[in-house]
């Protein structure tokens, strides 16, 4: 029992398996919050007055000083979240659901790995992880 759980010390990633599960739901609600919104997408770029596009450069600047100065949740959330609206206001709705697929599927291969680390697959042969010896 103490060799496993030193072994399952040595896997960085494994220890933030709840971690890239909170961050792979993130996504999934920003994709279907974006979804919602924008649906019918059309190939143009919704536009927003001046005035909103500062707030958001403002609120993505400000949260950025944060999360480098200060790295919480919050500030990461909010800057995550102002750099979507930016690309959204900026790409339009579907160039930015493109990124946000392809940044959940790297990240779901992140949690594959790290759920594989900790049931031990990665040192197992293929007989032993077929037989589930």
């Amino acid at each position: 029992m103490f060799n496993e759980m030193n072994w399952q010390k040595s896997y960085e990633v494994s220890s933030y398996m709840s971690l890239w599960s909170n961050i792979l739901f993130n996504c999934a609600v920003l994709i279907n919050l974006i979804v919602a919104c924008f649906y019918p997408f059309d190939d143009v770029v919704p536009t927003i007055s001046p005035s909103i596009s500062i707030i958001i450069w403002v609120a993505m600047l400000t949260s950025s000083a944060i999360a480098i100065t200060l790295p919480q949740e919050t500030g990461i959330r909010t800057l995550v979240a102002s750099v979507i609206l930016r690309l959204i206001y900026s790409l339009g709705p579907e160039p930015t659901l493109w990124l946000l697929g392809t940044v959940t599927i790297l990240l779901k291969c992140i949690h594959l790995v790290s759920i594989m680390g900790n049931h031990g697959t990665l040192t197992k042969t293929y007989q032993q992880i077929l037989t589930d010896a």
